[in-house]
């Protein structure tokens, strides 16, 4: 029995020695592993992707024509109904969108850089909201109290505070009125039930303008001086993180900006194939990107400072005095136009 019990307790110390040797290399495997794993996901870009076809089609030309392989990064796409918010949650790592909830989150204290300017103000916005038809005169227009609206994201609603800023008007004291239908909206200024409304349509304004005495203002002309792009927006914890993999996108996105001025054709078919829009939706959105000649000036050259002041006069965020240097980067759209 004595000889019996000898025998374990040497096969346990065995064991026990075995097992100690062996633990120091798996745990220096187990360092390596995640050390691989940490260098394979800085070459993958998670990148915000929102549900509406805003730009949404660039990310999607870049895919098909191989851009993003070409350029060594590869992506994995984040749905998001906000790119903004997965951004600022540190859930991806670049988004396309607007600059103003970009802007209006730097200002908040949020981690927010625009890296590269991508085509004009959002162009579904003014597909609802391009004119400003009141029925008071010019004189009175800052009495405006009641606004027909359509039905508008957070950004949109933001840029129409900007607008009637912009034009006198004081948004604290405006009951907003959210009609759908741009017929409907036209109706209840004719009707007398509101003020102002805000179409996005040539023809409703023409059709306004012929039945009475109505001011009309156009928005592209109104925020003109405003710096407002959309574009490639990421944070400086990713540009710390993942400089080569943004680097990659930027040019790559780049190149589908071009490819798309080129072969307009295929957007347009993109956007009414694999998006399912109307044709006249479409071919608004499309119209929209070549008119605003996308790439055109991708290197940010704007001051977004008249911007930003406008955006903290509507809401007022925590922080107001943020340096706005810190919020553009164009050292990677600079490469990429070279």
């Amino acid at each position: 029995m004595k000889k019996k019990a000898i025998v374990l307790i040497a096969l346990l110390l065995s064991v026990t020695l075995l097992l100690s040797a062996c633990l120091p290399k798996t745990q220096n495997t187990k360092r390596k592993e995640r050390v691989k794993q940490s260098e394979a996901d800085s070459k993958i870009l998670r990148v915000g992707y929102m549900r509406a076809p805003t730009l949404n089609p660039l990310i999607d030309i870049a895919e098909k024509k191989d851009y993003f392989k070409q350029n060594g990064v590869r992506i994995r796409k984040i749905r998001a109904q906000g790119a903004i918010q997965v951004l600022t949650k540190k859930k991806a790592d670049v988004a396309l969108l607007s600059l103003m909830p970009a802007l209006s989150a730097f200002l908040d204290g949020k981690d927010v850089t625009f890296m590269a300017a991508v085509s004009d103000l959002n162009s579904m916005f003014y597909n609802t909201s391009r004119f400003a038809v009141s029925r008071l005169p010019e004189d009175q227009i800052t009495s405006v109290k009641t606004v027909g609206i359509a039905d508008l994201t957070k950004n949109e609603r933001l840029l129409i505070k900007i607008l009637l800023k912009e034009m006198g008007i004081n948004d604290k004291l405006v009951e907003y009125k959210e009609l759908l239908q741009e017929t409907d909206r036209a109706a209840k200024l004719t009707g007398g039930t509101v003020d102002m409304v805000f179409i996005g349509s040539e023809k409703t304004r023409d059709t306004l303008k012929a039945k009475g005495n109505y001011t009309v203002s156009d928005a592209r002309q109104v925020l003109k001086d405003f710096y407002m792009p959309s574009g490639i927006v990421s944070t400086q914890f990713a540009l710390r993180k993942k400089p080569q993999a943004l680097r990659a996108f930027v040019k790559a996105i780049y190149q589908a900006i071009k490819y798309s001025n080129e072969n307009g054709g295929e957007l347009l078919s993109l956007l009414e194939n694999q998006y399912h829009l109307p044709k006249p939706v479409a071919r608004f959105m499309y119209t929209n990107f070549i008119d605003s000649k996308a790439g055109q000036d991708y290197v940010p050259r704007g001051d977004p400072a008249k911007a930003a002041s406008a955006i903290v006069s509507v809401t007022k965020p925590d922080d107001p005095q943020r340096n706005l240097s810190q919020f553009i980067f164009k050292d990677y759209a600079e490469e990429a136009v070279k």
